[in-house]
């Protein structure tokens, strides 16, 4: 009894706290967000947390607009279970007794579809996925169904037809039809951070609005008994206005500093984990969740379609608000390179790339002026190693080896999936790749660099005829300065890996630059 006592006080602080890192949106730049709710009456079991927008927002999934979020928050002890779609029937999975995920749903879209399309509702939840369910190839890394996967074309004989057929029964729906509007507006919103990261990603928001942060030396949190104070005596509602009022009276806000970096922030992201904050505090800031799934895109075409064209109006407006640009890049190497080549040196932008490192979150500067960059300009930095596939062709496979040594895994999918490479050229940091293996900006630069100047050097006139194919195990900062200092050398193809072994277990073209 003690036990459960105990989880359910974790789980009203951990929805307190989920409260206030939404509350956070009303105050960062260009928000739509105008007022947030606590406990509604209305949201028929997606009451814990709402969140209006004035004029609606749009959502990258759709291309809709949407007016009004609404999210149910359910943290868990432990990692017992996962999502399922059982589980989206089981009233037990929300701590029901008679009403299902899926069926409250159903009540919402029923009590008023127009209002409906233009909501949004969120199941956030600590527990992941569970792979070997059907769940895990049909929820995107946005959150959202995946409805090409899940309305495949098949008949309910096939893996995906059992799914609809078993939702379609749930809620007493005749068609695919009548199914597919109700799991249109869902986010599942699944690995939700846990107790401690959820507190982390709550402080940047608080700091990022203008608000004291939660301290990490005292046992209670100010904001969550404030939430739960204001609900007892009626107050469930909050214009940003009126929130911000009370935070004041509280003493919870900041004094404003003057401020002194002149660069501004933007950001870049195709996974979701860990970048819950991004949005908050980027004057730029271009989501691609709603085009993959996992480290996959939804669909192969989309890198060239939707994905590609996409990044080049980021880097446009980039280009055009002028730098300096603090960027940061939680996103396929891919992207982080074909960003770097649409921001080149001509493109006039000082950049400072945002690296993730075993020690945090780091800014790779680099100083050509400096000492330190003087010093790693003597370094050798690369081993190179050739080997000749197709003497009569004229592409060039190019392994760039910092992470991790990707050799035998390019030279084994090149020998049985591409034709047209003349051979190989791979390029292994010194003294071995690793994670630690870039130490800084400067030496960062540098290594490019080098790495460039040997690339034309090895280029035969006739390779320089053919395109360069790609393959590259290294940071984001390292791929994005890259991709700056690679227009010079003609086509280029860029591939992904299968890291999980979910598909191919081998890698996939992504992009091709310049644009076919």
């Amino acid at each position: 009894m003690a036990d459960s006592v105990i989880a359910r006080q974790q789980g009203d602080d951990y929805q307190a706290r989920y409260f206030w890192l939404k509350a956070c949106e009303l105050y960062r730049q260009n928000t739509t967000a105008t007022r947030i709710q606590w406990e509604m009456s209305e949201g028929h079991g997606f009451d814990d947390i709402a969140v209006y927008h004035q004029g609606g927002r749009l959502d990258s999934h759709s291309g809709n607009l949407v007016e009004q979020e609404y999210y149910q928050v359910k943290y868990h002890v432990n990692h017992s279970s996962g999502f399922t779609c059982e589980l989206l029937m089981d009233p037990t999975f929300i701590g029901n007794k008679t009403e299902s995920l899926l069926q409250r749903l159903l009540v919402n879209f029923r009590r008023d579809p127009n209002s409906y399309a233009h909501s949004l509702y969120y199941i956030v939840n600590t527990w992941g996925l569970v792979h070997a369910d059907p769940i895990a190839k049909i929820v995107g890394n946005n959150g959202a169904i995946v409805s090409n996967y899940l309305f495949d074309g098949s008949t309910d004989a096939s893996a995906m037809g059992q799914v609809r057929k078993k939702w379609r029964e749930h809620l007493g729906l005749a068609s695919d039809d009548e199914l597919k509007p109700i799991l249109a507006q869902l986010r599942i919103v699944y690995n939700a951070p846990l107790f401690d990261d959820l507190t982390s990603h709550l402080n940047a928001g608080l700091e990022l609005a203008g608000l004291s942060p939660i301290s990490s030396t005292q046992r209670s949190c100010i904001y969550t008994g404030l939430i739960q104070k204001l609900h007892a005596e009626g107050r469930k509602t909050f214009t940003k206005e009126e929130l911000w009022e009370i935070l004041v009276q509280e003493k919870l806000h900041l004094e404003k500093k003057a401020v002194v970096d002149n660069r501004y922030t933007a950001g870049v992201r195709t996974f979701q984990r860990g970048t819950e904050n991004l949005p908050y505090g980027s004057a730029d800031f271009l989501c691609l969740l709603q085009h993959f799934q996992g480290r996959f895109a939804i669909d192969e075409k989309l890198w060239g379609s939707n994905i590609l064209p996409a990044l080049e109006s980021f880097s446009t407006a980039i280009i055009a608000k002028g730098g300096p640009v603090v960027m940061h890049l939680d996103t396929h190497l891919t992207l982080a390179f074909a960003l770097g080549y649409h921001l080149d040196s001509k493109s006039g932008i000082g950049t400072t790339i945002v690296q993730k490192t075993r020690a945090g979150r780091i800014e790779f500067n680099v100083d050509p002026n400096s000492d330190g960059y003087r010093m790693h300009a003597g370094d050798t930095n690369w081993q190179i190693k050739e080997d000749m596939l197709e003497e009569e062709a004229n592409d060039v496979a190019l392994i760039v080896n910092i992470t991790h040594d990707i050799y035998w895994n390019v030279f084994e999918y090149l020998s049985g999936q591409v034709t047209g490479v003349r051979r190989i050229i791979s390029a292994s940091i010194l003294d071995r790749p690793s994670g630690a293996a870039i130490r800084d900006g400067n030496h960062l630069a540098v290594a490019v660099d080098q790495l460039v100047t040997e690339l034309r050097f090895r280029q035969t006139a006739v390779e320089r005829q053919g395109r360069i194919h790609l393959f590259i195990a290294a940071p984001n900062a390292f791929a994005f300065t890259l991709g700056q200092n690679f227009r010079s050398f003609g086509a280029v193809r860029l591939y992904e890996f299968d890291f999980e072994n979910a598909r191919t277990g081998t890698y996939l073209p992504s992009i091709d630059l310049p644009k076919q």
